[in-house]
């Protein structure tokens, strides 16, 4: 993890979470599988979006994971709002949030929809692992790398 710029302080200090919902929660069974999904390796890849204006922004993190029962995509998002003296809000800026703020909102939601729509349509849940702070980042291409 990078040392945090006065701007990343500044938007800590002036903006409030508005908003946490979805965009998509998806999951189809494949057919019969070649392999025993219990001892598949399964890899998640991550994708990132931001949609801002002057005043406020939208961050949604996608998750897809191709299993041997089936592909699974969930995308959750965080609707923030600015308060006054917000920083100029940038895409570097806002990349920034998200990898030190907004992806600890929102991977317990991630994982929580992960959950439920793979128990609802495969019969067992994927759990996704518990992450720390700093184990996905994102780039300004809006792909995640895992630490």
């Amino acid at each position: 993890m990078s040392e945090r710029s006065p701007e990343l302080l500044s938007l800590v200090e002036t903006v409030e979470l508005n908003e946490v919902g979805f965009n998509e929660i998806s999951a189809k069974r494949a057919p019969l599988p070649d392999a025993n999904p219990e001892t598949a390796d399964v890899q998640p890849s991550y994708g990132l979006s931001i949609e801002h204006t002057e005043d406020q922004f939208r961050v949604a993190v996608r998750v897809d994971v191709a299993t041997v029962v089936g592909p699974v995509a969930v995308e959750a998002f965080a609707h923030y709002k600015a308060l006054e003296g917000v920083p100029e809000l940038t895409q570097a800026l806002l990349v920034d949030y998200t990898n030190e703020v907004v992806l600890m909102v929102l991977l317990p939601y991630l994982r929580q929809a992960i959950a439920d729509v793979t128990q609802r349509i495969f019969g067992t849940p994927l759990l996704m692992p518990v992450l720390p702070r700093g184990a996905i980042t994102f780039g300004s291409q809006d792909t995640a790398e895992e630490q």
